[in-house]
């Protein structure tokens, strides 16, 4: 049987877990894409495009590594890649309607072949200062 300050614990863990998912729900959407998706390569902008330009990227490493990201006005996804575990395809597409649900949010991020596609903000800032490209 539970007892009251069990219940109370657990009653308080549930509500923090709220607050700060609400929170982090206001955080994100404050926030606005922008009209270009970055493509990181081993930490380093690979390239900035524009969503206005549908296009394939086909990125290919000298260590052999391969991957495909399609852009549409709408977003971007990973179309391919030769890494084994398939975990960036499963991350599905990143697009202006769904980047605030999503648990990488604005972000698809192949580890293997530390590649990584984002949604840009509308922050000018924020298209990007080397410190705050993602450590690979």
């Amino acid at each position: 049987m539970i007892r009251k300050r069990d219940f109370i614990l657990i009653v308080g863990i549930l509500a923090l877990a709220a607050a700060l998912y609400g929170g982090a729900a206001l955080v994100r959407g404050s926030q606005r894409v922008s009209d270009t998706v970055l493509v990181y390569v081993d930490g380093e902008l690979y390239a900035t495009i524009p969503m206005d330009q549908p296009q394939t990227l086909r990125i290919e490493q000298e260590t052999g590594e391969v991957n495909i990201v399609e852009i549409d006005e709408n977003g971007a996804v990973m179309a391919y890649s030769s890494c084994k575990n398939q975990l960036c395809i499963e991350q599905g597409a990143v697009t202006r309607d769904n980047w605030t649900h999503r648990y990488m949010g604005r972000s698809i991020v192949c580890l293997p072949n530390r590649v990584v596609i984002e949604l840009a903000l509308e922050d000018a800032e924020q298209i990007q200062r080397e410190e705050d490209l993602p450590d690979l």
